[in-house]
């Protein structure tokens, strides 16, 4: 990505009196104009799209007109992709630059416009003064404001080898000394508590307590390890709750009831099926019988019925022979064929009923063999065949609906299978795994983990619960020794009665008493030991307090010192970057007169060969060529190896014609070194020396008339 920020597209419409400006700016830009042709709206467009209302600190501001416009401007070396602003937009280039990371230092911004005929860098005398110019060289302002802010009693303290002394003038002083003293008080108290009465019996038993605290510590210690061991062991008990979910036993139990119920239903039904197919066996035999039987009977009375037709016509053709006009001797031939045609149908008919009487004999057989029983006629077959038509049509419903259940059959053992596979339970493998024992054995099995696991989380927090610990209270260390229940109780009353014996011995103490109710504010009924703690806790708070407030007394102090430092350094970072050629080259160039420019208090003083001027007091010609010029240097070592662009609205308006020339040459330097230069003037002389000069940058150089 390109180190510089520049403009790479200006596109403006319906701007004051400007319809339509469109640009694509190199890097010495110049635009012209006579009055009121539109350059101060085009420079407060560029302005409201990538500055905004810019101001230095708190100092000089633009006054910008409200333009109502459409348009926006590109900006190139902001991120990978150009970045396009407008005056409607929110965020400008500064806010855009802080967010990428490539920030544009404090101020720096109002450096980079000259409107007008004000190249003021600040308010008040000469346009510039010395916070101006730290506020852009340094971070001294930023000290100056957090020096400010410290109380000077922190800041005139004197801490030398942790020892602090300050003026009383400040509510923390006065708190310090305070708890200096209340502290001293309380300390001598328990000096003379620890002279007086830590001898005899006293010593003995606090000895005793003592030892016993050490053991009964030890056992919280192991009842606290004891703790998260059953606290840690509820915690994965009831994690394979995951896995022994009851509803799942249920649903379990649930589908292989429902599986032996449907297999029960299955085999109920194969029987009937078994049945009905046995009492159909018979069908096809007898439905091919009976169409024999039946073409029997019907084949006898087609042949009468021929012979009688046959007959019928031979009667009527010798009838109508003489009609027809038919010879007579055809008469005799006539009847001589029908005769011949008769008898044949005579002989056929005689083997046809010889034939049928033979395959009736064997339908009845084999109907006898069959069904033990004797077969009387065609009503006989008629009747068995109807019969065993209903068990064929039985048997295939039942084989119909037999293939639902089949289907839900092998479904639920898919079903069952898969639970089998996700819960922790002694089944075999599905494939081996389809008698219903042993899967109610696996369920039954399943069901017991669950029971078992519930009361091993039940028992296990009731121990938890007797313990009574918090969460926070548990040891994930080992202790020394395991927890006894019996073994603390003991403990604690041996604490209790060494305890009870020494506060008699305590209790028979006035003076030392009296003392500590005083000092604790606490009830005179109060045990004597209790007392010694409540005192022991008002030291441990005022050591608290003491250590607060001295580590505030110390920390600003401490900050203040350092601050001191650090504007020691930046005073001195300001000097230096004042000096450097590469702020003080443009006021000699661009001036040919002024060598260096410095600060001096509250002045700013420029140089020449023979004497210092502060700036206040300068021309108003010369005062504006050191005024851009400490732009342009003070925007250089800001920016360091990253350029941006400078925007001119008629600055040279004040200057002579012979410095106009080093203004000019200045500017096309900066253009040629990758400063981005947009000058607009209704200047013809200066036009005229834009484009003299600029034509040593080539396509660099751009130049509209609006």
């Amino acid at each position: 990505m390109n180190n510089s920020v520049r403009i790479k597209k200006i596109s403006i419409s319906r701007l004051g009196p400007v319809d339509e400006f469109i640009m694509e700016p190199g890097d010495l830009n110049l635009i012209y104009g006579k009055n009121e042709t539109g350059k101060t709206y085009i420079v407060e467009f560029i302005i409201n799209s990538l500055l905004g209302s810019a101001n230095l600190g708190s100092e000089k501001r633009w006054n910008l007109r409200d333009i109502g416009s459409v348009g926006k401007i590109t900006v190139s070396g902001l991120h990978e992709k150009a970045k396009e602003f407008s005056p409607a937009a929110k965020e400008k280039l500064k806010k855009y630059m802080e967010k990428t990371g490539r920030g544009l230092p404090p101020g720096l911004e109002k450096l980079l416009v000259i409107k007008g005929a004000d190249s003021a860098i600040s308010d008040g005398p000469g346009g510039v003064n010395p916070g101006a110019v730290k506020r852009l060289l340094s971070e001294r302002e930023i000290l100056d404001k957090i020096e400010g802010k410290i109380p000077a009693t922190f800041t005139e303290a004197q801490v030398k080898e942790g020892i602090i002394n300050i003026s009383r003038k400040s509510n923390d002083a006065r708190d310090m000394y305070a708890a200096r003293e209340e502290l001293e008080k309380t300390e001598k108290l328990l000096n003379d508590i620890n002279r007086n009465y830590t001898l005899g019996p006293v010593v003995s038993l606090n000895r005793e307590m003592e030892l016993a605290d050490e053991k009964i510590k030890e056992q919280n210690r192991a009842r606290r390890h004891r703790g998260y061991i059953l606290f840690r062991r509820a915690e994965e008990l009831k994690s394979l709750r995951g896995e022994l979910n009851p509803d799942e036993a249920e649903m379990l139990r649930n589908k292989i009831v429902e599986y032996k119920t449907t297999k029960e239903n299955i085999v109920r039904d194969e029987a009937r099926l078994k049945e009905a197919k046995s009492l159909s066996g018979n069908y096809v035999w007898l439905a091919e019988a009976a169409d024999i039987y039946d073409g029997i009977l019907k084949g006898g009375k087609i042949s009468s019925f021929r012979q009688n037709i046959l007959i019928i016509t031979a009667l009527a053709l010798t009838a109508l022979v003489p009609m027809l006009g038919i010879s007579k001797m055809l008469s005799p031939v006539i009847a001589a064929i029908f005769a011949v045609l008769f008898l044949i149908f005579k002989k056929r008919g005689v083997f046809i009923n010889k034939n049928a009487s033979e395959e009736v004999k064997a339908i009845r057989e084999k109907y006898n063999r069959l069904f033990r029983r004797e077969l009387t006629g065609f009503s006989d077959l008629k009747e068995k065949l109807k019969e065993e038509e209903r068990y064929r049509d039985r048997a295939s419903d039942i084989k119909e609906n037999i293939k639902e259940p089949r289907r839900k059959l092998q479904g639920l053992t898919n079903e069952i299978n898969q639970i089998f596979l996700k819960i922790p339970s002694n089944v075999p493998e599905p494939a081996k795994a389809p008698e219903t024992v042993k899967w109610e054995e696996a369920a039954d099995d399943f069901k017991n983990k669950i029971r078992e696991n519930e009361k091993n989380i039940s028992d296990t927090e009731k121990e938890l619960a007797k313990l009574n610990l918090g969460q926070e209270e548990y040891l994930k260390e080992r202790a020394g020794e395991e927890y006894d229940e019996k073994k603390l109780r003991e403990l604690e009353e041996e604490r209790q009665k060494a305890e009870e014996k020494r506060e008699g011995y305590l209790d028979s103490l006035g003076e030392i008493k009296n003392r500590l109710v005083q000092e604790t504010s606490a009830d005179i009924n109060e045990s004597f030991n209790r007392l010694i703690d409540k005192l022991r806790k008002k030291r441990e708070n005022i050591l608290s307090r003491l250590k607060q407030l001295r580590a505030k007394i110390i920390g600003l102090n401490s900050v203040y010192k350092v601050i001191e430092e650090l504007k020691l350094k930046e005073d001195k970072k300001i000097k230096e970057s004042l000096s450097s050629d590469i702020v003080q080259s443009p006021v000699k160039e661009i001036t040919q007169r002024y060598n260096r420019v410095k600060l001096d208090g509250k002045k700013v003083i420029v140089s020449d060969k023979y004497r210092d001027y502060n700036v206040a007091d300068i021309s108003t010609g010369a005062l504006e060529q050191i005024l851009i010029a400490l732009r342009m240097g003070i925007t250089r070592k800001v920016m360091g190896d990253r350029k941006m662009f400078f925007i001119f609205d008629d600055a040279f308006q004040h200057t002579d014609w012979k410095r106009r020339e080093y203004l000019t040459e200045s500017l096309v330097s900066a253009a040629a070194a990758g400063w981005q230069i947009f000058y607009f003037t209704m200047d013809d002389h200066i036009r005229d020396l834009f484009k003299k000069k600029g034509k040593k940058l080539k396509d660099g150089f751009r130049y509209r008339q609006i």
